[in-house]
């Protein structure tokens, strides 16, 4: 599953943007020890359907681009990625992924992917599957401003959001 990433209107205008910005969620085809399967890019085949034990991939990518992107500093600010589920009926609702990541200030377009693998025998208590149904699965990405401790002062008008569609997920 695979949805582009609308952000909220530029921080500085034409000064600062985001482009090629997507999200998507796949099956894990790679064997227990490692890997990935890959990014898939809007348009490209969806698996939607999953086994109860089966790992899931997420993948963010988006280009960071323009004349005031180097006047942040990154020690105060970073982005925020999240992907949230909820279920149709009494199923796993909740945050899948909260994930923070530097912001890189360098001269010329930044190109940020960032993969992640969400196991259900960490994230689900007690049976370490995820509960069969069918869920909605959304995907939001915030730049926060930071104090010295890491803390959260403020959201910048820097917001991106995706919806992924539905996903089922089968007892194996």
């Amino acid at each position: 599953m695979t949805g582009n990433l609308i952000f909220e209107e530029s921080w500085m205008g034409p000064f600062w943007r985001i482009k090629d910005a997507f999200v998507s969620c796949a099956e894990d085809y790679a064997p227990p020890a490692g890997g990935y399967h890959g990014p898939l890019r809007v348009g490209e085949s969806q698996e939607r359907v999953i086994r109860d034990d089966q790992r899931m991939n997420v993948h963010f990518h988006w280009i960071n681009e323009g004349f005031m992107t180097n006047f942040v500093d990154p020690a105060k600010v970073e982005w925020h990625l999240d992907l949230f589920v909820e279920g149709m009926g009494q199923f796993f609702e909740g945050a899948a992924l909260h994930q923070a990541e530097a912001y890189l200030s360098t001269p010329g377009p930044v190109n940020y992917d960032f993969n992640y693998n969400l196991d259900p025998s960490k994230l689900i208590p007690n049976t370490g599957k995820w509960p069969a149904g069918v869920y909605e699965l959304v995907a939001t990405i915030r730049l926060v401003e930071i104090d010295a401790n890491g803390n959260v002062v403020r959201t910048l008008p820097m917001v991106g959001f995706a919806e992924l569609g539905k996903l089922a997920i089968y007892k194996g």
